[in-house]
């Protein structure tokens, strides 16, 4: 059996639905390339709320690079869940983000001494540097 499957028309009912929640809720300027609201995905495959299947042509950040919910980044997610979600870098130091800036580090490229900074934004880094 292929990726694809159509159950409903696109968008179906539940997608409409949570559309019309999100622009009652959201701001017109935040952007919205497809009528599909998603549900779930794995691998390159995107299931909305009607469910329908799609194959994820655009992917997302992220997602690009190793598909959606991989079993090997999953369970990273959930170890590391266990232990802390989230601990701002300006109150607190903890290893697993001095270890992704150590390699990090180790991967750029030029001979010249590396640090690195982790940001939300482009705006962030750009100050920072």
């Amino acid at each position: 059996m292929g990726v694809i499957q159509l159950r409903t028309e696109i968008p179906g009912p539940a997608s409409r639905a949570l559309l019309a929640r999100r622009e009652a809720a959201t701001p017109p300027g935040a952007a919205k390339l497809t009528p599909i609201a998603v549900a779930s995905a794995h691998g390159a495959a995107v299931t909305d709320v009607d469910g329908n299947r799609f194959i994820d042509l655009a992917g997302g950040i992220g997602t690009l690079a190793v598909g959606h919910t991989p079993e090997a980044v999953v369970k990273a997610i959930q170890e590391q869940a266990a232990r802390l979600i989230h601990m701002c870098a300006i109150v607190a130091t903890y290893e697993p983000a001095v270890a992704l800036c150590e390699r990090l580090n180790a991967i750029a490229p030029g001979g010249l001494p590396r640090r690195t900074v982790l940001m939300n934004s482009g705006a962030e880094a750009l100050e920072t540097a």
